[in-house]
């Protein structure tokens, strides 16, 4: 007696493609704006919670994104330095993904503190950045990371969850030495006095320079005043360093800033 097979289901072409683009996992807390855009791309998008990170490209590459104001404002609360540490820790490529860079400078934050933000994640963390321009050009570098660095399209990442630890204390002291001679011993001085690195940036914008009759410097009112080691000078200094505008810091020269103190 002879047996006949039964024939295998025919799939169409565009079911073949499907399952041979890449997936990528996006979190459901993502702007609206660019899961819209992500679901107009070529990619097949998959929406999930994901405690680390924005976007899953595999099972070593997580991304963070932070538009630049974003960026600035987690910083007030330590999530910025939460949420990288965490990736570092559990995927071997973590990227920070910066969009729109100069809206960082929108928010009322030091610019010295958020350069120095910058530097902790990539020396003291080893996490890339990548900038984007705007939500599109966010979008297709997606895109050309996940075709460039999947290893199979039929793979889906493995979403890892974020373990449960403290704050990252290296970085908040990190975050302090963006400021002018401020040294590891010096920025743990500052947070031991203060609390933390948002109360030290608020206790130097409220310390006020006294001046003699004469115009020169007699000593501070404020916050930094109970402070030993951390005079007028260094209040000055700094004021002069996050007031000063960023498109013009290059064209101050030593003796015009020399002039200030």
């Amino acid at each position: 007696m002879q047996t006949t097979l039964p024939l295998p289901k025919s799939h169409s072409n565009s079911e073949s493609l499907t399952r041979l683009i890449p997936t990528l996992i996006v979190d459901e807390r993502e702007r609206r704006e660019i899961r819209d855009l992500l679901i107009q791309s070529s990619l097949n998008i998959r929406i999930e919670t994901l405690d680390l990170g924005d976007y899953l490209i595999s099972n070593d590459i997580v991304i963070e994104r932070k538009r630049g104001d974003d960026l600035a404002g987690s910083l007030c609360d330590t999530r910025f330095f939460t949420q990288l540490t965490h990736m570092a820790a559990q995927y071997n490529t973590p990227i920070l993904l910066l969009e729109n860079f100069p809206r960082m400078f929108t928010r009322n934050i030091y610019e010295a503190s958020l350069y120095g933000a910058l530097l902790y994640t990539c020396y003291k963390l080893g996490i890339r950045i990548l900038p984007s321009h705007d939500a599109p050009h966010t979008v297709h570098i997606l895109s050309q990371l996940v075709t460039l660095y999947r290893t199979s399209p039929a793979q889906t990442p493995k979403i890892l969850r974020m373990k449960k630890t403290g704050v990252d204390q290296s970085a908040q002291l990190y975050f302090l030495q963006g400021l002018l001679d401020v040294s590891e011993k010096k920025s743990a001085t500052l947070l031991e006095h203060f609390g933390t690195p948002w109360a030290v940036l608020m206790a130097l914008r409220e310390t006020q320079i006294e001046y003699t009759a004469g115009g020169n410097i007699k000593g501070i009112v404020g916050p930094f005043a109970a402070l030993k080691g951390f005079g007028a000078k260094f209040v000055l200094k700094n004021a002069m360093l996050v007031r000063y505008p960023f498109a013009k810091a290059n064209n101050l020269t030593q003796l015009q800033f020399n002039s200030i103190l």
